[in-house]
Parts: structure tokens; sequence; C-alpha cells
């Protein structure tokens, strides 16, 4: 029988990412249509066409793809946890921690110090917590894990 909080931690983490895959994932496909399809397109009388899309496009999507990868790989190690696969601690744990900072890294960002008011960085944060909050949990547990594990 695995320990309390880290049952807890591995539910939360869980019910958390399911609707993080359908957000992320939703975000992700609206950005690939909006790249093929939205993009201005240049074309001269009796030339190919192509269409340019801006740089942010590209940076968007991929940030978008890496957040869908990574929380379907914390889904998947979440299961495992609650079989109690020290492999699993031990990617739930980076898992967790990568994408709490990578949703903090936005709001100090310079780059597009235009993009993010306030409403969206308290967006982030929530997201932030909601992944340190299951870090915390299995490390506050993880002897009695190994323990049983073992």
């Amino acid at each position: 029988m695995l320990p309390v909080k880290t049952r807890i931690a591995a539910w939360w983490m869980v019910l958390v990412s399911v609707p993080m895959l359908v957000l992320f994932g939703r975000a992700l496909l609206t950005q690939i249509k909006d790249m093929f399809f939205n993009c201005s397109c240049l074309c001269a009388e009796g030339a190919i066409c192509s269409c340019i899309c801006p740089l942010d496009y590209y940076f968007v999507a991929a940030s978008n793809i890496i957040s869908v990868a990574t929380i379907a790989l914390l889904f998947m190690l979440s299961w495992r946890l609650l079989r109690g696969r020290k492999w699993a601690w031990y990617g739930a744990v980076i898992a967790c921690i990568l994408i709490g900072i990578g949703s903090i890294l936005p709001i100090w960002s310079s780059l597009w110090p235009d993009v993010f008011d306030s409403l969206d960085a308290v967006y982030l944060l929530v997201v932030a917590m909601a992944f340190f909050i299951p870090a915390v949990l299995l490390f506050m547990d993880r002897k009695d894990f190994f323990k049983v594990s073992a």
C-alpha cells in the first residue's frame, strides 16, 4: 500500500494533467491551424505562392508541443507511480518541477512585455502551483515511498 501523500500527489497529477492536456492541446491545434491557414501569402503573377508566418508562431507552437508532451508524460508517470514504481517517482518529480518552472518563466520574460497582462500572470502562477504541490508532497513522503516500493 502506498503512503497517503504519494497517493494524493499521484491522483492530483492525474486530475490536473487531463484538463491541462485538453487546454494545451486545443491551443496547439489552434496555433497549427493559424500557422497554415492564416499566414500572409505573397504571390507574384505567374510565380509559386509562398506563405510567410511570423517567427512568434513557431516559438509558441514549439512551446505548446513541449507542454503537451511533458504533461502527457506526467499523466503516464502518475499512473505508474500509483503502482509503486521508483523510476516513476523520479520522473514525476522532474516533470512536475519542469512544468512548474516552464509555466513561471513567461512571467519574467522580457522578450514580449506587452503580451502578458496581470490576468495571464495569475493564470500561469495557478498552473505552476498546480504542478509544484504534487512535487512537494512527493518530496515530503519519499522515505516512506521508497520503503514500500523496495
